[in-house]
């Protein structure tokens, strides 16, 4: 029964408007909360992750699980005031406005947020006092001035929201800190497909929904074609390295042949200051099994491919696959293809039985770009000592990479210091120069690869330094660090 001296009209419209206010508040923080726990998630793990398996594996997936659940939840709130809420034109206006306008924050905010907890410099820059790095040498500074230095591997195309001109305290590498580091040569790879949950030992291949790069592509706006097929990734990621080159005003040069190479040397060593360039593309899924597009990448400038990444493919296994098999007809195929087209052939991330096919097949040089061996550190990620012998008796290279499981930094529950990251790396580093010399080993960092790292581009000094105190001539660390990938560039790539 009513109270005699209530409306219920009254009490409707009261309770109308309550749920208006209501509705009205949760559109407003419910965004707002979601950003922020996104925020102190990503530098929360940026401040406490200490290895780069934790890079790789549990960090990023927490921070993109949080940003995905905040988006959800926003989505899901918007959608409720359009169906249930939208009787006017401007009720409606106001609320496709606000999701428009809250989508592109989003698109803004969010990647380098994810980015800054993936990519980290893992100790403090040098001139922190609290953190203690090796002493530098002047005969070690003076000898980095004059160096070319050479990395064959970084993934920094990855990551459209940040300029590679500009120089930037996110990730690893940019141009400006690329000639702040003394270097010379960079290997840009392109990542088209990882799985959600990505694991350093075991992957499936990850269905097109499930694969963390069709997101990103939709969150930073790749275009559709990048979104919906792993081939468009490529020549998205290959447009934006001729877009960096073409704004760069001669900072940066993609180069494509053996005569871009000695040209561009020469330059350098005549003083002018600019990075020589090429493309690279981790893991051949991107062919879509089509065989043709191998051509189509080539022709778009693409002059290195790893056969797999972080699953098996129809090419053959992985490392961190789950059958880690061989080569198949298709690889084989592809393999051949890529030998008549003089581009270069990656064993980074190949499982070893794999390794063993391409080197059982290769007629040409062979790179592993960014790799560990497993004298050092043993596990399936790094090179056998068989592959290093056969790799050098191809008159090939073994790139040494920068980040934990491929050198085993540091004791086991214990934070590695960069006097131990260095001293890791130069190791592994001088196993390879002592069981196949010094020709046939260089850097390739894997920098801005969702992995932590002990420094950024711009401290390669510290391997000089390092390097200078073993066994070594100054000529013979001018090769490691950089002479080699040039001579091996000059002589591989197409005339």
């Amino acid at each position: 029964m009513l109270h005699p001296l209530r409306n219920p009209r009254h009490d409707h419209a009261v309770n109308r408007c309550l749920v208006e206010h209501v509705n009205n508040k949760l559109l407003f923080y419910v965004p707002i909360g979601c950003l922020l726990a996104v925020c102190v998630a990503a530098d929360t793990m940026a401040d406490t992750m200490t290895d780069t398996m934790a890079a790789e594996d549990t960090q990023g997936r927490l921070v993109l699980d949080v940003a995905r659940l905040g988006i959800l939840v926003w989505l899901i709130i918007v959608l409720y005031r359009i169906v249930f809420n939208s009787r006017t034109k401007k009720s409606l206006m106001i609320t496709s406005t606000l999701l428009v306008a809250g989508a592109v924050m989003i698109s803004s905010i969010l990647p380098p947020m994810i980015e800054k907890s993936l990519n980290r410099v893992q100790f403090p820059r040098p001139s922190d006092a609290l953190i203690k790095w090796p002493t530098l040498m002047p005969a070690a500074v003076d000898l980095h001035a004059r160096l070319l230095v050479a990395d064959t591997h970084s993934d920094s195309l990855l990551w459209f929201r940040r300029d590679l001109l500009r120089k930037s305290d996110i990730g690893h590498v940019d141009i400006p800190r690329l000639l702040e580091g003394g270097v010379a040569f960079q290997a840009f790879t392109i990542v088209t497909g990882s799985p959600s949950g990505l694991r350093f030992d075991f992957n499936a291949e990850p269905s097109l929904l499930t694969d963390t790069i069709t997101q990103k592509a939709l969150l930073e706006n790749w275009g559709l074609d990048a979104v919906t097929t792993r081939t468009g990734r490529v020549f998205a990621q290959t447009r934006r390295m001729h877009d960096i080159a073409a704004r760069s005003q001669g900072a940066l040069q993609v180069l494509l042949t053996r005569s871009d190479v000695q040209g561009f040397v020469a330059q350098r060593r005549a003083g002018q200051r600019a990075v020589g360039a090429i493309i690279g593309i981790e893991g051949l899924h991107c062919l879509d099994g089509d065989a043709a597009n191998i051509d189509r990448f080539f022709a778009d400038g693409v002059r290195m491919a790893g056969l797999t990444h972080f699953f098996d493919n129809d090419l053959g296994g992985s490392a961190h696959g789950i059958a880690k098999g061989g080569l198949s007809t298709f690889g084989a195929a592809i393999l051949a293809r890529m030998e008549e087209l003089n581009m270069i052939v990656d064993v980074a991330h190949a499982s070893a039985a794999l390794v063993d096919d391409i080197i059982a097949r290769a007629t040409r040089p062979l790179l592993s770009s960014h790799t560990g061996v497993r004298g050092v550190c043993d596990n399936d990620r790094n090179l056998h000592d068989h592959h290093l012998d056969a790799i050098a008796k191809s008159g090939g290279l073994i790139s040494i990479a920068y980040f934990r499981p491929a050198v085993c930094a540091g004791s086991e529950g214990e934070p590695a210091s960069p006097q131990t990251f260095v001293d890791s790396i130069v190791r592994s580093i001088m196993y390879v120069v002592r069981r196949v010399g010094v020709d046939h080993v260089s850097l390739g960092s894997d920098f801005d690869g969702t992995v932590a790292v002990p420094f950024d581009t711009t401290q390669l000094v510290y391997l000089t330094n390092a390097l200078l105190q073993q066994d070594l001539s100054e000529e013979d660390v001018a090769k490691i660090m950089g002479e080699n990938v040039l001579r091996f560039m000059a002589r591989v790539l197409p005339a």
